[in-house]
């Protein structure tokens, strides 16, 4: 496949590079002007698209001919969420043009975008992915809700054109192989979302499940890693239909 990749110089997107490469996938890139890559992803990359996801026909012109595009997209610099601005033109018209631009192909590409599970809240009960999550009255609210409307941007798309989205849904990412966390901090020194974490590397490969799942309309998973979010989340739904399995559960920082 042809894949387009948002967000892709980013930390998590480079073990979603990683992982599609390996399946023999085309990898094309879209990012920030501003944003390099690394040597070893710069390599894998077919094709770079330097410019804004909020531009919708600079989105339209690099998803040409793309079979399947991967939204990593998200709002991260400082001061980011202080306004409604950057996080509205980055999460939420970014994601918006990337739904229009596939309604107006001939052969719409398949979409995956990353979502947010709210592991930062208190929770009763199992929460389904397809469910509206709730949000944070917190400094989180902003960024909160501009994942919610995402997911229900995608689930109008959906409904209204015969579209097919399927939204992962990740707690907090970390790199459990390395034993670190984006800021290379050592996860022993970590206790943000401990129990919400989830390992980039088995996100990447959740990606490659994704791509190959027979999706109609919306569909909606959580991928997170621990063993205690199966108290909150429905985890066995990721499983026993989506066919993912993470490989690391952090027992060992408990």
């Amino acid at each position: 496949m042809n894949i387009l990749i948002t967000g892709a110089f980013g930390w998590t997107a480079q073990a979603v590079i990683k992982a599609l490469d390996s399946e023999g996938h085309a990898i094309h890139a879209l990012d920030l002007p501003s944003a390099k890559p690394q040597p070893e992803i710069h390599q894998i990359v077919k094709k770079t698209h330097k410019g804004d996801i909020s531009d919708y026909s600079f989105v339209s012109r690099a998803m040409d001919n793309i079979d399947a595009v991967i939204n990593c997209a998200i709002a991260i610099g400082d001061g980011d969420y202080d306004t409604p601005k950057i996080p509205f033109q980055t999460n939420v018209q970014g994601f918006a043009n990337i739904l229009e631009a596939a309604r107006s192909m001939d052969n719409s590409p398949r979409i995956i975008h990353f979502s947010s599970a709210p592991i930062h809240l208190s929770i009763e009960g199992v929460l389904n992915a397809k469910e509206q999550p709730p949000l944070s009255a917190s400094d989180d609210f902003m960024y909160d809700m501009t994942k919610a409307l995402q997911e229900d941007t995608a689930k109008y798309f959906c409904e209204t054109f015969n579209m097919s989205v399927i939204t992962l849904r990740a707690g907090h990412i970390i790199d459990g192989r390395e034993g670190v966390d984006m800021r290379g901090r050592n996860l022993h020194d970590v206790h943000y979302a401990r129990g919400g974490w989830v390992c980039r590397y088995d996100l990447a490969q959740a990606v490659v499940k994704a791509l190959d799942y027979d999706v109609r309309g919306y569909d909606a998973f959580h991928i997170i890693g621990t063993r205690a979010a199966r108290q909150h989340f429905d985890i066995e739904y990721t499983e026993n239909v989506l066919g993912h399995f993470n490989d690391i559960d952090f027992a060992r920082y408990y």
